[in-house]
């Protein structure tokens, strides 16, 4: 059983970069699909909690909501065969909402101490984001999940997760750990910016 677990756990982690045997479909209402767009709407209401105050004490929880949809939509695409084209661009939308209402939570509390960690992490998540349309422009297809994205991703969970119970549980707002939370935060977006070019780059020599 543990070590089927451990197997399921590397295997989502890992990604799907090189599945070739993956179909996608054009359908739009899938329990993937449904998923994924809660957890956006649920960025939506963390901003709304943040800029009104709006019960506090639940912020942590909001956000992991948010991670939980992202966790587990993947799996829904992979049980009930759901991967569809919509799916594979509102999952990294709902990520990168999600890292932008992060990162402005942190912008708020620490003002100019973290502005420079943030912007260098917003800077280079438009550069993914372009690097995207390009493979997309390039391959007619949409980059698959790679084991890079996976990482990133939950460095950002991580840093985001500390972020909220910081400020919302403990009522603490030190100015190191907003830069330190931030700063993980844009290093891992360099890093994937990093890993997902050199891949492209392969991809046009091959």
């Amino acid at each position: 059983m543990s070590s089927s677990l451990a197997s399921f756990v590397v295997g989502r982690f890992k990604g799907r970069s090189s599945d070739h045997s993956l179909t996608v479909k054009n359908c739009v209402v899938t329990r993937a699909n449904m998923l994924t767009l809660a957890g956006i709407l649920a960025v939506g209401f963390y901003v709304y909690q943040v800029t009104f105050l709006f019960l506090v004490w639940s912020i942590p929880i909001t956000n992991v909501f948010i991670i939980l949809t992202d966790v587990l939509d993947g799996i829904l695409a992979d049980k009930y065969d759901e991967h569809t084209t919509l799916g594979k661009f509102l999952d990294p939308l709902r990520d990168r909402l999600h890292m932008t209402a992060v990162l402005w939570n942190a912008l708020l509390f620490g003002g100019g101490v973290v502005a420079c960690p943030v912007i260098v992490a917003v800077v280079f998540e438009i550069a993914l984001l372009l690097c995207a349309i390009l493979y997309y422009h390039n391959f007619g297809k949409v980059t698959g999940v790679h084991f890079i994205g996976k990482l990133r991703a939950l460095i950002s969970w991580v840093a985001g997760m500390v972020l909220v119970i910081m400020l919302y549980w403990f009522e603490a707002v030190d100015g190191h750990a907003l830069f330190a939370i931030t700063m993980t935060i844009a290093i891992a977006s360099v890093s994937a910016f990093v890993g997902y070019g050199l891949i492209f780059v392969l991809k046009i020599r091959s």
